[in-house]
């Protein structure tokens, strides 16, 4: 008779185990990870590690989740990309100018447009300011990236050649490459190739040694993230007399100031803007864009957080 209770408890306790293997009180076949007892059905999950721990298919806890999606801001206005894909901006956002429905990439805001890609890498823009004479006629074609200055706007191809319109003109209006991805200024920009260097054309050809991460520029200045984490900005034919300190994740940059996440997820801001663009929030992050008098970035719970320049509504972002 012992033998048979010992048994029976035996099993008992292995069926028990395998309905939930891992005791987050779901069953294995409702859980998403069953291994893992921090991972099920509507858990807490905190944007930026990459984890679905909700068993909702996606970073970040549910709803309108910015964790994923990307941010780009430029003069008077803002966007970003929920984790579904869609379009959020505000700013000077007229009425009748609302973003084009369905996913895009490669979101970019400049002085008076905003441009993205379809999903089949056409170029969709949409006019910021009204009064602003529009920088280009869209051009046709399927293209891999797009970025948008002051004056001027590039995409790149499938090959990775560069292709620009503006006030780049003519020999200036092509680079081949290729190329991975562009920054563009107010009159010129620079491309980044898959090995780290940087090219720059039209009003300045200047570039510090990299090899580099990531570009990002402004109105007056382009800043370059170093592939050892270390980053440099420079204006015109000449570094920027004001240079981003020590190790960072990501930067971005504005007119005369600039911002990044650092490698604990915190947020840091060096140069000058007079309306508290430097004033950057504390807390931890995983995203952060900055316009040319504005910041914005995403805290670790996928909230969007702006400051600086708000004279068009662009450092108010939508809750999400």
């Amino acid at each position: 008779m012992r033998r048979l209770l010992l048994i029976l408890l035996l099993v008992g306790c292995t069926a028990s185990g395998a309905d939930d293997f891992d005791g987050d009180g779901f069953l294995d076949s409702e859980d998403c990870d069953p291994s893992d007892p921090s991972i099920y059905p509507e858990a807490p999950d905190p944007c930026g590690d990459g984890i679905d721990q909700s068993c909702d298919g996606r970073d970040g806890d549910g709803g309108a989740s910015f964790c994923e999606g990307s941010l780009a801001l430029g003069l008077g206005a803002s966007c970003a990309t929920t984790t579904d894909g869609d379009i959020t901006c505000w700013g000077a956002i007229g009425p009748e100018e609302r973003p084009p429905e369905g996913p895009g990439t490669s979101l970019s805001v400049g002085a008076s447009q905003v441009c993205d890609l379809d999903a089949g890498g056409a170029l969709r823009c949409w006019n910021v300011f009204q009064d602003h004479p529009s920088v280009a006629e869209i051009p046709s074609g399927a293209w891999r990236a797009v970025s948008l200055g002051r004056d001027v706007g590039c995409v790149l191809d499938e090959v990775g050649d560069a292709h620009c319109w503006g006030v780049l003109t003519g020999a200036m209006a092509q680079r081949t490459g290729p190329f991975v991805s562009l920054a563009t200024r107010k009159n010129g920009v620079c491309a980044l190739d898959a090995t780290g260097e940087a090219t720059c054309w039209g009003a300045s050809t200047f570039t510090p040694d990299g090899p580099f991460q990531a570009l990002d520029a402004a109105r007056y200045q382009t800043c370059g993230l170093r592939q050892d984490g270390t980053a440099v900005c420079w204006t015109g034919d000449a570094p920027s007399d004001d240079q981003p300190d020590g190790s960072w994740l990501s930067i971005g940059v504005g007119d005369t100031f600039g911002c990044g996440l650092r490698p604990d997820h915190t947020l840091a801001c060096w140069g000058f803007q007079a309306d508290g663009g430097l004033n950057a929030p504390s807390g931890t992050f995983v995203r952060v864009a900055v316009g040319e008098q504005h910041a914005c970035a995403v805290r670790d719970d996928a909230r969007i957080v702006c400051w600086g320049n708000d004279l068009n509504g662009q450092a108010s972002p939508p809750s999400g």
